[in-house]
């Protein structure tokens, strides 16, 4: 939890420099440049930068290839650095989830989850985030998956808030009211 709330503090002074360039945006694009980077390959670099046998020197090494590869606005390089100052490595993950938090708060927009049983054709997910803009009051920013063990229907998780119309809720719920329903067999009375 402490380490949310220090890569949160990161994050909000990142913010405030963007937003006195006007460049919000572009730092929140550049942070998911660097996201990337380190998953790539089954986050092996993400994996290998967390290593306690890594010198605080090597990590900076590793980080410096990979922000010159990388070409990020200076704001970006130098909060990444100043964390690898710090001893703080570990949280740039977490720096980049609350940089996008809040950078999606600071424009508006909502970032939900769609799973489905099937793929949805473009004009089913386009009716789906038109569903979500209305609920929300908010633009939002729809990913997919697909999970055949719905049956049907759908799933969606808009920040900390679940909607699942999927056939297999469907089918739990009637099952639970089965199983805790007094049985009635006919004739008795």
């Amino acid at each position: 939890m402490a380490e949310i709330a220090i890569a949160r503090r990161y994050a909000k002074a990142l913010m405030e420099l963007g937003k006195e360039a006007g460049i919000t945006e572009t730092l929140a694009a550049d942070l998911e440049k660097i996201r990337d980077v380190l998953q790539a390959e089954g986050a092996q670099l993400a994996t290998a930068l967390a290593h306690p046998a890594l010198l605080p020197s090597e990590r900076r090494g590793v980080m410096e290839a990979v922000l010159e590869r990388v070409e990020v606005h200076p704001h970006v390089a130098n909060t990444i650095r100043l964390m690898l100052d710090k001893g703080r490595s570990e949280l740039l993950g977490g720096l980049i989830q609350e940089f996008r938090l809040l950078a999606d708060e600071e424009t508006g927009r909502v970032r939900a989850h769609v799973t489905t049983a099937f793929e949805l054709s473009d004009s089913l997910l386009a009716d789906v985030v038109r569903a979500l803009e209305a609920a929300t009051g908010k633009t939002v920013l729809v990913d997919t998956s697909i999970d055949s063990d719905l049956i049907g229907g759908l799933v969606v998780k808009v920040g900390s808030i679940v909607y699942d119309a999927s056939v297999r809720s469907r089918l739990d719920s009637l099952r639970q009211a089965l199983l805790t329903s007094p049985h009635i067999v006919p004739g008795e009375a």
